[in-house]
């Protein structure tokens, strides 16, 4: 079991990671089985957007960081004040253009192995691994850049991804020594399916799940790739 926490040197910015891991083997006389199985989530929170850097060049110094009078307190870079300038206001990128993800994922490997005869030896393992991921991003529009009205409702954006993979290895060795010449085959097969399945929506105050959207603009879509592969593999080593 592991714990992770790390603060960023940007403030508003975390990550956090818990682990847990459990790993078997077993023999019994030429017969050999194990597992392993890891479970996983972790949560970030980051600022939504190009970087604080890009938004300290854009900062004008006589542009306030907090203003009272405006919807959240924050200056805004209204063309009153930065004229045509591309302005931006720091604090206020860092504070409430928010993207907070989680992902929950699990990861596992079964595999035996029997050594039918000295040196020859046949192995078949499964690989799964899947995770779940939401990601809700928030762009307040009130820092959109230049001549914005603070009282613009704010857009968000919700996405949901799962990820899925299978993973079969199917090998035969064959291992043999004669006085100083050693020989090694190996011949198998791998079978591999994985599949990537996004949903997202987008709009002026998205409520907590893809099912509530409040306003007009809301832009839905989904999509998903499926990757399949097989191979063939062989090797011969002599030494």
């Amino acid at each position: 079991l592991n714990y992770y926490n790390q603060e960023g040197v940007q403030r508003a910015v975390n990550y956090d990671r818990i682990n847990f891991s459990v790993n078997t083997t077993a023999n019994k006389g030429r017969f050999k089985i194990g597992e392993s199985i890891n479970l996983f989530t972790s949560k970030s929170e980051t600022s939504n957007g190009p970087g604080t850097s890009p938004f300290v060049m854009h900062a004008l110094p006589q542009l306030p960081v907090f203003n009272d009078s405006t919807l959240n307190g924050y200056g805004i870079p209204t063309r009153e004040v930065a004229g045509q300038q591309n302005a931006s206001n720091p604090a206020l990128a860092m504070d409430l253009r928010r993207r907070e993800a989680r992902t929950y994922g699990v990861n596992g490997n079964v595999f035996a192995e029997v050594e039918i005869i000295d040196g020859l030896k046949i192995k078949s393992s499964l690989n799964f691994r899947a995770n779940l991921s939401n990601t809700t991003e928030q762009n307040p529009r009130i820092d959109q850049g230049i001549a914005v009205s603070a009282s613009g409702a704010p857009q968000y954006g919700i996405t949901e991804s799962n990820y899925t993979e299978w993973l079969s290895d199917n090998t035969i060795t064959y291992d043999k020594g004669i006085g100083l010449h050693k020989f090694t085959v190996l011949a198998g097969a791998t079978w591999r399916d994985r599949s990537i399945e996004n949903v997202f929506v987008t709009g002026l105050d998205v409520r907590e799940g893809l099912e509530s959207v409040v306003g007009d603009n809301a832009i839905f879509g989904n999509g998903i790739i499926i990757h399949r592969n097989q191979s063939l593999l062989g090797r011969v080593i002599y030494s």
